[in-house]
């Protein structure tokens, strides 16, 4: 069984909300350094690539910290799982023809129906798996609403290169 209740405010957003009382709350919760640590070696070499460009996203953006690989993995290998079983789906379709077994003297048996294919349930799972994980890592709006991150430094030339890429007029002139 679960906790219960809604999950506890970090300290750090209470205090920004100004709704922080003293004596209420832990007194230092544990803060990790934001970084991406090498792939587990398990992973598969597709995992490994998703590992590497959502990492780095993720640490660009502040959200992911070595406490976070493990998820970071777990959400690498079920998009890895779910993009094997979508090509086997897309070359296959989601259902095929099941047969009863064939009688004496038949070489197969007559056919019973549609049934599907065992990888469209296992994709339809991994699909919910990647949306759970995916909220744990800030991947959807509402789960970075939830979130809190600590500014990244802007690159050494003092600009934020996003302030060129969403103003057009300073990107052309």
């Amino acid at each position: 069984m679960g906790q219960r209740g809604p999950a506890p405010t970090p300290t750090r957003i209470l205090e920004l909300r100004g709704s922080n009382r003293a004596g209420r709350h832990a007194p230092a919760e544990p803060r990790a350094a934001v970084e991406l640590l090498p792939p587990p070696d398990w992973l598969s070499d597709e995992a490994k690539r998703v590992y590497a460009s959502l990492g780095a996203r993720l640490v660009a953006s502040g959200l992911l910290t070595g406490l976070d690989a493990e998820t970071l993995a777990c959400f690498s290998m079920a998009w890895a799982d779910l993009k094997t079983c979508q090509e086997f789906l897309g070359k296959h379709g989601q259902v095929y023809l099941a047969r009863a077994r064939p009688g004496p003297g038949e070489k197969e048996g007559v056919p019973v129906g549609l049934r599907p294919y065992p990888h469209a349930k296992i994709a339809r799972e991994l699909r919910g798996e990647l949306i759970r994980l995916g909220d744990r890592l800030g991947l959807s709006p509402a789960a970075r609403a939830r979130l809190f991150a600590e500014p990244t430094a802007t690159p050494a030339g003092g600009a934020d290169p996003l302030d060129t890429y969403f103003d057009p007029e300073e990107a052309v002139g």
